[in-house]
């Protein structure tokens, strides 16, 4: 992602159509902010900032055309800048941005655990299936359709050994009980 940003700042100026430089501004922008909110090496984050702010600025004053929209980028910039000080000067402002979990066992078995956890654990028992879905689905980065049709489907089949089963058979295992 980093020099696909650093493509994207070297070509935003190197265009004279307006409408042109304001989408590659905003792809920028976009980029950018991902990058920082993701990137968990705050020092590389700095680097980078100060790279594309130093080339914006030589632009600025080759092109003062588009003085505005590097005035944009700027302060866009160095609000980023700011954030990045802030979260090294204090630690509990860094959030750590997991790798993206891949859901490796069958949709059946996570619509049986978001069935077993709905009235058990989730917001005090009080969580909506639609949600708790969705939240799985963010997740683990996959859809799930209908789970109130497929979770039907399970229930009319025969009995096998369940996912929730498994689970508890895992955890003694671990705990050597």
């Amino acid at each position: 992602m980093k020099a696909k940003i650093i493509k994207i700042s070297l070509l935003v100026f190197k265009i004279d159509d307006k409408s042109n430089i304001e989408k590659l501004s905003k792809r920028l922008v976009r980029d950018l902010t991902e990058y920082c909110t993701t990137e968990n090496n705050l020092l590389e984050v700095y680097r980078l900032l100060r790279r594309i702010r130093y080339t914006i600025l030589i632009n600025k004053n080759q092109h003062p055309q588009h003085e505005c929209q590097c005035d944009y980028l700027l302060y866009i910039i160095d609000t980023e800048i700011e954030i990045n000080r802030l979260k090294t000067e204090h630690s509990d402002l860094r959030i750590k941005i997991p790798k993206l979990l891949k859901w490796t066992d069958t949709f059946n078995a996570l619509i049986e655990l978001i069935y077993g956890t709905q009235n058990l654990s989730i917001n005090f028992g009080k969580g909506k299936l639609e949600e708790i879905a969705a939240c799985f689905e963010f997740i683990f980065q996959i859809k799930l359709g209908n789970i109130s049709e497929k979770f039907g489907d399970m229930c009319t089949r025969k009995p096998k050994k369940m996912y929730i089963d498994r689970i508890k058979e895992n955890l003694f295992k671990k705990m050597k009980i």
